[in-house]
């Protein structure tokens, strides 16, 4: 290896410099593709009142769950995730549900959409994986209530 004379009096290996940041970058790369999840399957069922979506995964996956208006939808945003569902395959007969969307999103993260036949709101929760079993992601919808509580009048 020939050392290259640096301003200061330093010696500067070409090579060693080559291979540190080769390793950097394999660092760097390599998580990305490893940690990759797959949606690998999603059911919608009518459950007792609500209406339950499951996300069974290839392995956990990061995610955030929000609501949209006109037109009402429940949004899915996956981190570092990549679907192999076909949406228009996902039967949502007699759910809340009237249509399923997905798409790829900043090139690695995929957006879930749900449209909606009524508000609904959501609650999610991640079931780890265990004894051969895949992760799933549950979001339960539940029917918006329009009953609202009124504060007690002061009669003083």
């Amino acid at each position: 290896m020939k050392p290259v004379k640096c301003g200061a009096g330093g010696v500067f290996y070409i090579q060693a410099l080559a291979v540190w940041l080769s390793a950097c970058l394999i660092l760097l790369a390599g998580p990305t593709s490893v940690l990759a999840a797959d949606i690998e399957v999603l059911s919608i069922r009518a459950e007792d009142g609500f209406t339950r979506a499951e996300f069974e995964l290839s392995e956990s996956a990061e995610y955030s769950v929000f609501v949209l208006e006109n037109p009402h939808r429940v949004v899915i945003d996956f981190a570092n995730t990549a679907s192999q569902v076909n949406p228009a395959g996902v039967l949502v007969s007699g759910t809340g549900v009237s249509g399923v969307r997905s798409a790829a999103r900043n090139g690695t993260d995929t957006r879930v959409v749900f449209d909606l036949n009524q508000p609904l709101n959501p609650s999610s929760y991640f079931i780890s994986g265990t004894n051969g079993t895949s992760p799933r992601l549950v979001i339960d919808m539940f029917p918006v209530s329009y009953t609202h509580l009124r504060a007690p009048r002061d009669r003083g």
